[in-house]
């Protein structure tokens, strides 16, 4: 086990990684939002859905707020969007007219909704996302359509996007090394998930270099499909209901308040905990931004389908909210290369 696997993780799928180019240009990546609710019609919160080309969600929710003199501190969205890449989403503004944001002008981005609701939008109101992609620079594209096609399980890591440029170095100094921390909120939290990221990331690539990704180890923590979670040896049939797809085992993120597994699986996760040197002064420090919590270590794309198109492919699937399309290429491409 080693801190590498927070940035270049082992892959699940055998064999050799094929050859393409995704992201060479934005459109070649869309996401659109699949939400866990729809707005009401009535409320001071106003929904609007948009698509944006080649910004990032803060930035194409502060675009929004300046052209509809709407307070930026009052918006809400559900998740992050990809910068490079045609991508959909909702936000919501506080007290902006419906008739005022469809008729909005805003560089990069298309208004396509504007519905009331009671309620702002908030972080993990989300179902999932749905991806389609364009790879380009393909040796073989009937080779990438048969591998496409035979995913069926990817480890369920975090994308690089988690990590930024140095987010690790910095969240080491103030994490654990007891350095002073960012005075923004927003960076407290993105150093913490960070942290939490690799720790994740460490202990699903061990389950993978062992081929024990999709099953039961000695004292795994599961989770059911509506995110409850239990102890494996609570359930004589836990690997059946893995193998179903009914529930999954999981790692930790890390934090004061997180259940860590036992026996064999708990030593795998104290194990990658001490690469990155988390103990209970660095969970203290991660304090409400980071309390703990358990994420499932597989991910099942769904809806996948993949066709040549030209001299590329295309390929269209849906994830749960959390999860990267840029994870699941990275399996038969082996490194996600971009324009980024």
């Amino acid at each position: 086990m080693d801190s590498v696997d927070a940035h270049d993780p082992p892959r699940w799928r055998p064999g050799p990684p094929l050859a393409g180019r995704i992201k060479t240009i934005p459109d070649d990546f869309r996401v659109d939002e699949i939400p866990v609710y729809e707005p009401s019609g009535d409320g001071e919160h106003l929904f609007v859905r948009f698509r944006k080309t080649d910004l990032t969600t803060p930035r194409a929710v502060d675009a929004l707020c300046r052209a509809l003199g709407a307070s930026k501190r009052e918006a809400g969205w559900a998740g992050m969007k990809d910068r490079h890449a045609v991508t959909t989403q909702w936000v919501s503004l506080f007290g902006v007219q419906p008739e005022a944001a469809l008729a909005a002008e805003v560089e990069g981005i298309e208004i396509l909704e504007a519905i009331p609701h009671e309620r702002k939008l908030k972080t993990g109101h989300l179902r999932g996302n749905r991806f389609e992609l364009r790879v380009r620079e393909v040796d073989d594209p009937d080779a990438l359509v048969e591998a496409l096609a035979a995913l069926r399980v990817v480890p369920s890591y975090f994308g690089t996007q988690r990590f930024g440029r140095d987010n690790l170095e910095r969240a080491s100094a103030w994490l654990v090394d007891g350095g002073r921390p960012p005075r923004d909120r927003v960076q407290k939290r993105f150093l913490v998930s960070a942290l939490q990221a690799a720790v994740f990331n460490s202990v699903v690539a061990e389950r993978v270099r062992t081929r024990r990704l999709a099953s039961v180890i000695e004292g795994d923590v599961l989770q059911t499909q509506r995110g409850g979670i239990f102890g494996a040896d609570e359930d004589p049939e836990a690997q059946g209901r893995v193998d179903s797809g009914e529930v999954m085992p999981t790692a930790p993120l890390p934090g004061k308040d997180v259940r860590w597994a036992t026996g064999e699986a708990g030593e795998l996760e104290r194990a990658a905990a001490e690469v990155w040197k988390i103990d209970d002064a660095a969970m203290g420090r991660m304090g409400k931004l980071g309390r703990g919590t358990r994420r499932g270590v597989l991910v099942r794309p769904v809806e996948l389908e993949a066709s040549r198109e030209g001299d590329g492919v295309r390929v269209a699937f849906a994830l749960p909210s959390g999860c990267y399309a840029t994870v699941v290429m990275r399996e038969v491409l082996g490194s996600v290369t971009s324009a980024d």
